[in-house]
């Protein structure tokens, strides 16, 4: 399998596209990562919220209890701190809430930032490597095999654009000459930036 090409232009563009596509994917997960952090960030200041709501709650039950204890106004004057020890319980019950959604938006944010983007490049990159993979390692065949000079040729022919063949100095009919189907040979190999045996 031919996985980067044979000439130093095409290498270094391959290489740099290489680059840029890693830098791309690195790019997003670094993004997915601080939205993340700042997701977590906000996740303490809930914790924080409803272990405090949970401590008042805790003590003032106990103070209650206390006064409830007292003859004849117990009640009365327990009622007020009965009041704020629901007050309480459901502000640490709304903490706990908005703390699991943001743990939740959290765990999610990665994937939800970095997929597409990531999935995009990769299926772009694939695409377009994966073509040339395919069609340099089948030209690299040909070049190595004994009558495959031909088949390049007639792959010149069919495949590659008229303003690039006018520049092939070929006979008339070039796929019966020997030296045109070199050179045209030649070309394809040159177009995937691959070496022929004249280079």
């Amino acid at each position: 399998m031919k996985l980067y090409a044979e000439r130093p232009s095409r290498i270094a563009a391959q290489v740099c596209a290489d680059l840029l596509f890693a830098a791309w994917i690195a790019g997003w997960i670094w993004l997915g990562l601080q939205v993340h952090d700042q997701l977590e960030a906000l996740r303490r200041p809930a914790q924080r919220v409803g272990e405090a709501s949970n401590g008042l709650a805790g003590s003032l039950e106990g103070t209650s209890e206390q006064i409830r204890g007292l003859q004849l106004v117990g009640d009365i004057l327990a009622s007020p701190f009965d009041a704020i020890v629901a007050g309480a319980r459901e502000l640490a019950t709304a903490s706990a809430s908005s703390e699991a959604t943001i743990g939740r938006l959290a765990d999610l944010s990665l994937p939800l930032t970095a997929l597409f983007p990531v999935l995009f490049a990769v299926t772009l990159w694939l695409a377009l490597r994966g073509r040339w993979i395919r069609r340099a390692t089948a030209a690299t065949r040909l070049r190595d095999s004994e009558h495959g000079s031909g088949l390049l040729a007639a792959q010149a022919l069919t495949s590659w654009r008229l303003d690039k063949l006018t520049q092939v100095d070929v006979a008339a009919d070039p796929l019966s000459d020997e030296r045109s189907r070199q050179r045209l040979a030649a070309f394809t190999l040159r177009q995937l930036g691959l070496r022929s045996h004249h280079d």
